[in-house]
């Protein structure tokens, strides 16, 4: 849910904001929008500092603890490129 993702990117301390594309807006220009279902997939996106994407997690396993331990190092990476870091 959105109010998790923020608690989880709040507890991190992350310097990024996060998106949940609850109307699929965002979803349909990335290739995540499942027209079947009306919904995105849980494709995740790591957009770098300068707006292009780092690192793609397509489909995010959020059940699977190693894709967090994955997403973080991408979020860190992203991180260190950002200008006054």
């Amino acid at each position: 849910s959105p109010r998790e993702l923020a608690s989880w990117a709040k507890d991190k301390q992350y310097p990024f904001r996060f998106l949940s594309d609850s109307g699929g807006v965002v979803g349909r220009q990335y290739g995540a929008w499942e027209s079947k279902y009306k919904v995105d997939n849980r494709s995740l996106f790591v957009v770098g500092p300068d707006g292009t994407i780092t690192h793609v997690m397509a489909p995010f396993n959020e059940i699977d603890a190693t894709a967090y331990t994955e997403l973080h190092a991408a979020i860190e990476s992203a991180a260190a490129k950002a200008p006054g870091r």
